[in-house]
């Protein structure tokens, strides 16, 4: 990926990932005993594709197959998906439609009672149990181990090693991202860091 003043959020510079080979890996997969949750302010550029619900073009993801823990967050078909892998196949929760657009705010979450994936504040949508034993290698790949790559502008990433948040704390962070980055106007009306902060 590159960073450069020719990529932006309301003026902040991002990294900007090509749809065709960026990626970003960590040194060694990062492990979860409790669960993931996450939360992202991104760009995407393409929002189509993704057959299969591992197939996302995914801000963070897992892409070492066949150890079945893998976490994914990004857009799939059009859709903010959040998905995560189990035993007996994966969990997929779908927070909301997501257009080619200049910012959003994406929440994500799985553990061994629901994934959940939550767009620009609004409450998030929830599965099924998935695992608590869940990992990521890196930014801007799909989880299947193929070739499907990230589209677009990553801003930020947040990531905590915790069963799962409270309603206050994702609303507290994604109060923080909305004022950091510009985008308080995506946050519904009814969000309690709509117009201050935290």
């Amino acid at each position: 990926p590159t960073y450069s003043s020719s990529r932006q959020i309301n003026s902040i510079n991002v990294l900007d990932f090509d749809g065709t080979n960026d990626l970003l890996s960590l040194s060694s997969a990062y492990i979860s005993t409790d669960g993931i949750s996450a939360v992202s302010v991104f760009i995407a550029d393409d929002v189509t594709g993704g057959n299969q619900i591992y197939e996302g073009k995914n801000v963070i993801a897992s892409w070492e197959s066949g150890n079945g823990r893998d976490f994914g967050l990004g857009v799939r078909s059009s859709n903010l998906s959040v998905y995560a892998e189990n035993t007996s196949g994966g969990r997929e929760a779908q927070g909301g439609s997501v257009s080619v657009d200049n910012g959003i705010i994406a929440f994500g979450e799985s553990n061994s009672t629901h994934t959940k994936s939550g767009l620009n504040g609004n409450t998030p949508v929830s599965t099924t149990a998935s695992r608590a034993d869940l990992r990521f290698t890196g930014f801007g790949k799909d989880t299947s181990g193929g070739t499907i790559y990230f589209n677009g502008g990553i801003a930020e990433i947040i990531v905590y090693d915790v069963t799962s948040v409270s309603t206050d704390e994702r609303q507290k962070l994604e109060g923080y991202l909305a004022h950091k980055w510009g985008l308080t106007s995506k946050l519904p009306s009814d969000h309690p860091y709509k117009i201050y902060g935290p």
